[in-house]
């Protein structure tokens, strides 16, 4: 009897030890950048993805399909103004639309330039040194807060 108990008390030391190892494990995965890559979070607007643009180019504008002339008359009216990301990580799209490619992401207080477009749907024509294109304004604010 004594013997099955020691050996009971050495396999349930091993399983602890294998656990403990299993979770250690897992959490320096976790705490890895390359791991959220592979994860696709549950969201309208904030899915990880990889910023697959090719440098150089640009993302659509609100005046793609006007000539030249009117491109220039119509940025002049537009102003530019800074707003802060109000999200873990928001996808920035080539397009307004949720449906339109996401050429990178942006991540939470990130101070961006904001061109405000008319549509009733929110969304907003976004830059900065690193990505530019479209987000839903509804997780844009106006201040910069620190956490």
């Amino acid at each position: 009897m004594e013997r099955k108990k020691g050996i009971y008390i050495f396999l349930l030391t091993l399983f602890s030890i294998g656990l403990i190892i299993f979770i250690g494990i897992m959490q320096i995965q976790f705490m890895n950048p390359t791991f959220d890559s592979n994860v696709q979070a549950i969201s309208l607007d904030l899915d990880e993805t990889v910023d697959d643009k090719p440098d150089g180019e640009e993302p659509l504008t609100p005046n793609d399909d006007e000539n030249e002339a009117d491109d220039d008359s119509t940025s002049e009216d537009q102003e530019t103004v800074i707003k802060y990301v109000d999200a873990d990580i928001l996808n920035v799209r080539s397009g307004p639309s949720a449906d339109a490619e996401i050429v990178g992401q942006v991540t939470y207080n990130e101070a961006l330039e904001v061109e405000e477009l008319d549509n009733a749907d929110g969304w907003v024509y976004v830059k900065n040194e690193n990505v530019d294109g479209y987000v839903n304004g509804k997780y844009l604010r106006e201040e910069n807060t620190e956490e």
